[in-house]
């Protein structure tokens, strides 16, 4: 529907593995990624096409109802503590100045953002004395909860070992010169991250900052039948419409399911040659431990 509005490029994957009947080849990874390979490819595609993109549709009647709107890091903070905890911590997009926010803390925001209204959080958790790496589901699965308190509402999200930025939508929460921010795992989070496995909860919080709108303008769509949404066809315009250079994962499948077929193979084979091998070794030692239990009763025998 933006596309159509706006004027938007569209490049959609999901359309493309529903069509293909990828789906669950797409949640193979980690259930939330697709394969580094394919993105790359598709990155790749997008760098050599990119003059064909569209610009958006030049307008003057949209409507322009936005607020204003600002980022809040947690740096800025106040902080009822005098030691502060701030870590600089980044990978190969990201490069973010964190605030350990502890269970015996609390944080409270600047005076210049009273008023404001609270659209979403920004963490970066990772666990501390962690000697192992965690993989996906492990870093999904430890948690803790980012509580908010204006006195007039409480609302607690869940958020986990990952760069989580988390809208607070359907909730307008606003902030008063009494907000307070603090770690509660013992709250019940109305948002509650993707793990559904037993979860490990950790102490504190590497909060990176909120983003916050002010004002009356629209802070956003207030459609609650969802189901229109689904059941409307919807055309992008050709002109606008870049499947065309989403890479071939159909014949990637092929190929990685051609070679885990010849692999597995080859695997059994070794694992059944091995427990042959075993049973050989077995029969051996059995049939030794009958013949030295036959001689022994032949020398008692003799006795």
């Amino acid at each position: 529907k933006l596309s159509m509005k706006f004027g938007f490029n569209v490049i959609d994957m999901q359309e493309y593995y529903e069509k293909n009947n990828l789906e669950e080849f797409g949640q193979l990874k980690d259930g939330a990624h697709q394969f580094d390979f394919i993105m790359q490819e598709l990155g790749k595609n997008i760098i050599a096409n990119i003059h064909n993109f569209k610009k958006p549709k030049n307008n003057t009647n949209f409507p322009m109802n936005n607020p204003s709107f600002a980022i809040c890091e947690a740096t800025e903070m106040k902080f009822n503590h005098n030691q502060k905890k701030i870590y600089k911590r980044e990978n190969s997009v990201f490069k973010e100045s964190i605030m350990e926010l502890s269970s015996n803390s609390i944080m409270c925001f600047s005076n210049k953002y009273e008023n404001y209204y609270i659209l979403a959080s920004h963490t970066w958790n990772e666990k501390t004395n962690s000697r192992e790496s965690q993989g996906y589901s492990e870093k999904i699965a430890t948690v803790s909860k980012l509580c908010l308190n204006n006195q007039h509402q409480t609302v607690a999200i869940e958020t986990c070992c990952l760069n989580w930025f988390v809208e607070f939508y359907p909730f307008k929460y606003q902030v008063t010169s009494e907000t307070i921010c603090y770690c509660d795992n013992s709250m019940e989070a109305f948002y509650q991250g993707l793990s559904q496995n037993k979860k490990e909860y950790l102490d504190k919080i590497d909060l990176v900052a909120f983003f916050l709108a002010y004002g009356d303008g629209e802070f956003y769509d207030n459609f609650k039948d969802y189901d229109i949404l689904q059941n409307i066809e919807i055309y992008i315009d050709e002109k606008y419409d870049f499947n065309h250079i989403i890479p071939n994962v159909r014949n990637y499948k092929k190929g990685i399911d051609e070679y885990c077929r010849i692999m597995d193979e080859r695997k059994l084979k070794l694992y059944r040659d091995q427990i042959l091998k075993l049973k050989l070794e077995i029969n051996n030692f059995n049939l030794k431990e009958m013949q030295y239990g036959l001689s022994k009763q032949r020398i008692y025998n003799h006795l």
